[in-house]
């Protein structure tokens, strides 16, 4: 596997996870964040980071994430960090 953390979960399992106990969700989005961030310093030498505070609040980030595990529950979480992060860039 090449990633480990709540991020290799399935969005199955994070559904499960946040429903069974909410706090999970702040772990879940503390693996995104970090994970995010690791892209924007990978990108600082093209100059295409992405701002992570942007319009979208974490209370909408967290729910991104959840609809989107929601409707695609065989993905990896990380994927829907994917898509949030494109979305985030587009702000």
């Amino acid at each position: 596997m090449l990633m480990i953390g709540p991020g290799a979960a399935s969005c199955e399992a994070y559904t499960e996870e946040i429903q069974n106990d909410s706090s999970m969700k702040q772990v879940f989005m503390s693996w995104a964040h970090g994970y995010m961030s690791a892209i924007n310093a990978r990108n600082t030498t093209t100059n295409d980071e992405v701002d992570l505070s942007s319009a979208l609040p974490l209370s909408g980030q967290i729910d991104f994430l959840s609809n989107y595990c929601e409707k695609h529950p065989d993905k990896l979480f990380v994927f829907g960090v994917m898509e949030l992060m494109s979305i985030l860039a587009q702000t």
